[in-house]
């Protein structure tokens, strides 16, 4: 299998957002997923799902608070701190909905192993 480093931002939605589907008949590895506040005044809240093989949503992160201007890790560091994405015939998917659409933006930092 090759690996192949990636990297992503994405301004969330104030609806369900797609932050990174797993990589086709792969597997993605999370090393790293932050999420800013790029409004300078306003606190901004957070919520991350998981979609497993297409079984539906499920709430990882509810109401994560990101202040004004700040960035917080969810994901990052060393082995306890990744997420595992599989394809195992429908993508594995991270979502991601905030408070205020566009005052949050996520970057991940993934390997793809195909």
């Amino acid at each position: 299998m090759a690996d192949t480093l990636k990297g992503a931002e994405v301004a969330v939605l104030d609806s369900l957002t797609t932050v990174l589907t797993c990589v086709t008949g792969g597997k993605t590895i999370v090393q790293s997923l932050m999420i800013g506040n790029v409004d300078g005044a306003a606190d901004v809240t957070v919520d991350l799902y998981v979609n497993r093989n297409g079984a539906g949503d499920v709430k990882i992160v509810d109401s994560l608070k990101v202040e004004a201007g700040k960035m917080v890790a969810v994901f990052g560091g060393g082995i306890t701190g990744r997420c595992f994405l599989s394809d195992d015939g429908t993508a594995d998917v991270i979502k991601a909905q905030a408070s205020a659409a566009g005052d949050a933006v996520i970057t991940v930092s993934y390997i793809e192993r195909v």
